[in-house]
């Protein structure tokens, strides 16, 4: 379902328009926003230039876009799965970190790892140079710090400032261990983090060349304008994060969080109550950064869920094998049925909680502003023959854009006009709004083709002589009526098993039963259920 739901307004559809555009132009230092440098979103390109790089594959398409989110997100798991398994010599907290992540809906859902979006791919990024800068603390093989530093360019090259705000918590992590305090002392620690800030920063140099004014427009719209003061409006007290976790990003797991600073303290293994105490940290450090912040949005979390998830996964870890070991059982049959029962105890309510999330929603419901991607794919749909198409639309909609860049990539008209613009007779209309309702001359009507629900339109400007053809006013009864077929949930999913059964396409089973209703009916005589058959091969 991952390219299901049409593309948010922010900022998913603004890096879509950056990919199509880097896609399509080949500047691949500037990104560009419709056919200008993007001066507004001036975070790095790594995530555009992935999202490019799908789309090459795949097409431009929604799922294009989201793709390099899902497998950052499932990287992470996987390479959770493997640190686990390699530094700690168990699979089982990787295996049951990896769980706890892909059930945290502030992790999954909105802006994160099913959006087309920086920060799974921030947050990818930022957990590989934390764990490999650990491993390097711990082991201080020098391939380890060289992977961190890679990576920590890697993270700024995603996100800009946002991908060294774990910094402060490595440091603090070392100076509050007397042991770590003599890695201080080695030159190649100064050296590999600085070739890992110079991989990112030699990005903002480079494009400043290539787009003079980009480090002004990077100092107010990433620095001075986020972190010293509220941007957009977005607000909150410190207790803002915190209050998200708990509500609905992280409302279950949350809870066991406290149960490591009791489980933890006890623990012979010196390397799990190591790792706990670094996780820990790492965690606090960057909460108490975000909290400090003047701007606040949801998503600024993500980074937080792979540590929450590793740390979580060990606690699991160690009660159920304190379950395992209650029931002292050599049996294997007996192991696997506590492991199961014990999984399925452990992860039902997040589960549930997947389920209820934004995963399988069919359609934008709430904003008139995201309807046209739904829309204009229902329209074309139906009217396949259909080529040129005037949206009406008012202000900045890069959700429209994005659309209107796809289907002008794949040979249709599409103008995207105000309210007020002039129209002309035979102008095909779409608008999403009824407060957006063209002005038009008076000796002129506009006939309504197609609708759905009471916001969603399309016109044809047209004269009383134009809607006499008794061809035409049949064609805009049946295109009426399959409007209401599709605004019946329950019918419409009937219709959807019925073409899977009859191996049909849903489009062309939904003609079959609009025609079908409107002959039982006597609206339709034969001859013009033969008429709508052929015109349409049904």
């Amino acid at each position: 379902n991952l390219g299901k739901l049409s593309t948010k307004m922010w900022d998913e559809s603004r890096n879509g328009i950056n990919a199509i555009e880097m896609l399509y132009n080949h500047n691949y230092i500037v990104t560009y926003f419709d056919g200008k440098p993007d001066m507004w979103n001036t975070k790095p390109p790594f995530f555009i230039w992935m999202a490019a790089l799908s789309m090459k594959f795949f097409g431009t398409t929604v799922f294009s876009l989201r793709l390099p989110s899902a497998l950052a997100a499932l990287t992470i798991s996987i390479y959770g799965f493997w640190f686990s398994k390699k530094y700690l010599s168990d699979f089982f907290p990787g295996f049951f970190g990896g769980l706890v992540l892909v059930t945290s809906i502030g992790f999954i859902d909105f802006h994160v790892s099913r959006n087309g979006d920086f920060d799974t791919m921030l947050s990818m990024w930022i957990f590989f140079y934390c764990t490999q800068f650990y491993i390097y603390i711990e082991t201080r093989k020098r391939k380890n710090l060289l992977l961190a530093s890679l990576f920590l360019g890697f993270a700024i090259l995603t996100k800009g400032v946002a991908g060294c705000l774990f910094l402060p918590g490595l440091f603090i992590y070392i100076i509050t261990n007397k042991k770590h305090r003599t890695i201080f002392k080695r030159p190649e620690l100064y050296l590999y983090a600085l070739g890992g800030l110079m991989i990112g920063l030699s990005y903002y140099f480079l494009r400043e060349i290539y787009n003079p004014g980009y480090l002004k427009a990077v100092l107010e719209n990433e620095i001075t304008g986020r972190y010293l003061q509220t941007n957009e409006g977005h607000n909150g007290d410190i207790w803002f994060y915190l209050r998200l976790l708990n509500k609905y990003h992280f409302s279950y797991w949350l809870y066991w969080i406290p149960l490591a600073f009791f489980v933890f303290p006890f623990l012979s293994e010196v390397r799990v109550k190591s790792l706990g105490v670094f996780l820990l940290i790492q965690l606090i450090c960057y909460l108490l950064i975000l909290s400090i912040s003047q701007t606040k949005l949801e998503w600024y979390n993500a980074p937080l869920y792979p540590f929450f998830a590793i740390l979580i996964g060990l606690i699991i870890t160690q009660i159920y094998n304190a379950v395992k070991k209650y029931f002292n059982s050599q049996s294997q049959w007996v192991h696997t049925a506590i492991f199961i029962l014990f999984c399925s105890a452990v992860y039902a309510k997040p589960v549930q909680s997947v389920f209820r999330s934004s995963i399988f929603q069919e359609k934008e419901s709430n904003y008139n502003a995201l309807f046209f991607g739904d829309f204009m794919k229902d329209y074309f749909s139906l009217f396949d023959q259909q080529k040129s198409l005037k949206i009406v639309s008012s202000g900045y909609n890069p959700h429209l854009l994005f659309y209107a860049k796809i289907y002008q990539r794949n040979g249709y008209s599409i103008d995207i006009i105000e309210p007020n613009t002039e129209i002309h007779k035979k102008d095909t209309l779409l608008l999403c709004d009824i407060n957006k309702w063209p002005t038009y001359s008076a000796t002129y009507i506009f006939d309504t083709i197609y609708q759905e629900g009471t916001d969603k339109f399309i016109l044809t400007l047209a004269d009383e002589t134009d809607l006499s053809d008794p061809k035409k006013i049949a064609e805009k009864h049946f295109f009426r009526h399959i409007g209401s077929i599709q605004n019946d949930p329950g019918r419409y999913n009937s219709i959807e098993v019925k073409a899977k059964r009859n191996n049909n396409n849903v489009k062309k089973e939904l003609m079959l039963c609009a025609l079908t209703d409107l002959s039982e009916s006597k609206m339709f005589s034969p001859e013009m259920q033969s008429y709508f058959k052929k015109k349409y091969k049904l």
